[in-house]
């Protein structure tokens, strides 16, 4: 199969494009109409090898788990998607099928989450590799600086999911619990990052600074209280998800990445609201004076020496 020929297969894939998308894939570039709101970008890469492994990753999953990964960023933002453009790179032992089955795990998360693919590229490679660069818009950005001393810390669901569930998937770990084995390898799988609600919370003025958690609890409170020039202070583990109540499972859980959860800042005087209207938020900690990170009482650098772990979150180097 020729290039071109790959190209309208995948194409053929995707959902029919929203009417406000004036130009979609086919041209050079695709077209949006003008926005009176800020525009945020983003890209992301997932490679193989790195971030998915096709003994267990059907090409569905590639696919889902690429978009949903970027999209997690404009929801991080509090923005909105307008869609994405994709780069594909191929590599010798694939057959079309199984890019047209990736492009399908595309198309399922962007009719979920209301991002439409507009556009993309194929290329070749040694490795296969998916990079989705999503376009959306915002009204109020929420920074990783805003986090202000005195205000609540908050996770929008679970931490250590995925990491679990990767263990599941790769022999390292047995889930005798049917629904809870299905559970968190579907989180390594395909996430699916809690946009409305991220969309919800940027509308609460009292929310000040917003990050998802793709590297681990720790590090994104860290880069949050880098940002802002405070130290943030952990004050709760409830948030790690359920049957891993050991030391060891709560260090590995906050410690991992690829949860997509949200990780926010928000003045003590929308606690009620938050509560009241977000049931899933779970309240962890504060923000304070100083620097570093906290967690139960104990400096995170103490902590992870006290776990034998090296660092606090992915990193790709």
């Amino acid at each position: 199969m020729d290039e071109f020929t790959l190209i309208e297969l995948l194409n053929s894939r995707l959902p029919p494009l929203p009417a406000e998308v004036l130009v979609g894939v086919g041209d050079d570039c695709a077209v949006l109409p003008p926005q009176n709101r800020r525009r945020v970008v983003t890209v992301d890469s997932q490679v193989e090898g790195k971030h998915f492994d096709l003994t267990y990753f059907s090409p569905e999953d590639v696919g889902w788990k690429a978009l949903a990964v970027a999209v997690s960023d404009i929801a991080a933002m509090g923005g909105e998607c307008e869609g994405a453009v994709v780069n594909l790179q191929l590599r010798s032992g694939l057959e079309p099928e199984f890019y047209a089955r990736l492009y399908d795990g595309l198309a399922q998360y962007s009719l979920l989450s209301g991002c439409p693919i507009i556009g993309g590229n194929i290329a070749s490679g040694s490795e296969l590799s998916v990079t989705i660069t999503v376009l959306g818009t915002v009204e109020r950005p929420l920074l990783r600086s805003g986090c202000l001393v005195g205000d609540d810390l908050w996770v929008s669901g679970p931490v250590g999911a995925s990491f679990f569930g990767l263990q599941i998937l790769s022999g390292q770990r047995i889930e005798r619990e049917p629904a809870l084995h299905e559970k968190l390898s579907t989180a390594h799988l395909r996430p699916n990052p809690p946009l409305k609600l991220a969309r919800a919370l940027g509308a609460i003025s009292g929310v000040h600074a917003m990050c998802d958690i793709s590297d681990g609890l720790i590090q994104d409170s860290a880069h949050l209280g880098r940002a802002s020039s405070v130290r943030i202070q952990l004050d709760s583990l409830e948030i790690v998800v359920p049957s891993t109540s050991t030391p060891k499972d709560s260090a590995h859980a906050i410690t991992s990445g690829e949860d997509y959860e949200l990780l926010l800042s928000a003045t003590p005087e929308v606690r009620a609201e938050l509560q009241k209207s977000f049931p899933q938020l779970r309240r962890v900690g504060m923000v304070t004076e100083g620097s570093g990170v906290s967690i139960l009482g104990e400096d995170s650098t103490d902590y992870l020496k006290r776990h034998n772990l090296i660092r606090g979150g992915f990193s790709h180097l």
